[in-house]
């Protein structure tokens, strides 16, 4: 559920930078026509704001060669370090209200 909001969010993110960026190139185009093509690098980024959602939904469901069902875990927290990175990173701490 975490990677499917993340890249669902990723994407939404980069939805809407297309749209303003586009609105800007269309009033850079009529004010000053010679900046049209320096105003598309916006555009550009935006787009790859969508890709690089959709490269970390791919990098979280891959299974980590360093998680082991032999694993020695502390006694107080059910989860390994590894999987503890992983939700930090992807925000589903923040989300679920389990940072300590």
């Amino acid at each position: 559920m975490g990677i499917a909001a993340a890249l669902v969010f990723a994407n939404l993110g980069s939805a809407y930078g297309t749209a303003k960026s586009g609105v800007g190139i269309v009033s850079v185009a009529v004010l000053k026509p010679d900046l049209l093509f320096r105003s598309i690098i916006p555009v550009v980024m935006a787009g790859v704001l969508g890709m690089y959602g959709m490269i970390i939904a791919i990098l979280m469901k891959q299974n980590s060669k360093y998680q082991s069902s032999t694993a020695v875990r502390p006694v107080n927290n059910s989860k390994s370090t590894i999987d503890e990175r992983v939700c930090f990173s992807s925000g589903q701490d923040f989300i679920s209200g389990r940072w300590h």
